[in-house]
């Protein structure tokens, strides 16, 4: 009996649980536009093709960000806040709080437009993200693949984009 009652607590705690976004120091997912999927592999919205040739105009090849993730991620280094600088369309270096760290902790530009279109192609029940109006990249995205499952939601947030020097 004792056993039930403390497992049915701890089952009680857990539902009170908060959402990965608010786990993560970092904020909420994206309350942009959301495309509800229904599972099934869809063709990317007409924004993101047209943020995806806003950004290919633009040519930044060389630029630095600041990359946020919002996940229900195991710790602060993995969440960011991280300084990237893109040389070449590849990730040259990537700090937290001025410490060099791995460079998977980062995302180029294109590796989130990447990670958008696979969502479409996988199927993901909803999609969330904001575009840069001058340069089309995205500055939020949420990626929930199914809405019945806790916690495997991913989101990124984009911030003082800006051409790196030569």
């Amino acid at each position: 009996m004792l056993r039930t009652s403390l497992l049915a607590l701890a089952l009680l705690l857990l539902a009170g649980c908060p959402s990965p976004a608010q786990v993560d120091a970092g904020g909420e997912l994206p309350s942009g536009p959301v495309f509800s999927g229904s599972g099934e592999p869809s063709d990317p919205s007409p924004e993101f093709e047209a943020a995806r040739e806003l950004w290919a105009e633009a040519g930044l090849d060389a630029y630095q960000m600041t990359l946020q993730r919002i996940c229900f991620c195991p710790m602060p280094d993995y969440t960011g806040p991280f300084e990237v600088v893109v040389r070449d369309g590849a990730i040259e270096t990537v700090t937290l709080d001025g410490a060099t760290v791995d460079a998977e902790r980062g995302e180029t530009v294109a590796a989130l437009f990447e990670l958008i279109a696979e969502a479409y192609e996988r199927g993901a029940e909803e999609i969330a993200v904001e575009y840069d109006p001058e340069w089309g990249y995205p500055t939020s995205v949420g990626i929930d693949y199914s809405t019945q499952m806790a916690d495997e939601e991913i989101a990124y947030r984009v911030s003082d984009l800006r051409p790196a020097d030569r």
